[in-house]
């Protein structure tokens, strides 16, 4: 891993800085908790040489010096990593970053995810309850696609349940297997 030099970092956010125009810098003043030591010298160097407000900036040192960072929380396990992926991009998508526990250990061999307790998503404990309201949100029945209307979403034709899958599990063949040391599921169309 290359190492970062303070100095030639610090002069490429002074450069950086000093090309931004006000609105951008205060934009960027409020991530500042999440700002290394470099960058938020560098940017209150430069705030205070164009006569800015340090209101924000002050604020957020307030807060942030609060306390502890509440713990992570893990928002949902899951027993194979796509849906944990996909559930983790829709997460990120929401602006909440996350991460992935035990997602090699799975990956490795799916037969140890229960053992390890599955793949665990977990968010800033700030972001948790955020997290679980958007995973518990309930889906559209319909949504509008750019270019091409409106698209409703497939539903079960026996229960109108919108959890469709299109495949099930041939249990008879994927339990032989199983039981003949070849994990492998066999899947059915349905």
């Amino acid at each position: 891993m290359r190492r970062i030099d303070p100095e030639k970092e610090r002069e490429r956010l002074e450069k950086l800085h000093s090309g931004m125009g006000e609105g951008e810098l205060e934009e960027v003043s409020g991530e500042w908790l999440s700002l290394t030591n470099t960058a938020k010298k560098a940017l209150r160097a430069e705030m205070e040489r164009r006569g800015m407000s340090l209101e924000t900036i002050d604020r957020l040192e307030r807060e942030g010096a609060g306390g502890p960072e509440p713990a992570p929380v893990v928002v949902r396990r899951f027993g194979d990593l796509p849906e944990a992926w996909a559930v983790q991009g829709m997460i990120e998508s929401a602006g909440i970053e996350s991460v992935l526990l035990d997602e090699n250990v799975v990956a490795l061999d799916w037969l140890w995810s229960n053992a390890v307790g599955g793949a665990k998503l977990l968010v800033r404990g700030r972001d948790g309850e955020d997290a679980i309201q958007l995973l518990n949100a309930e889906q559209l029945a319909e949504f509008d696609v750019p270019g091409l209307g409106p698209y409703p979403q497939p539903v079960c034709p026996q229960c109108g349940s919108m959890d469709v899958t299109y495949d099930g599990l041939d249990r008879r063949v994927t339990y032989l297997l199983f039981f003949l040391n070849l994990p492998i599921p066999v899947k059915i169309r349905g």
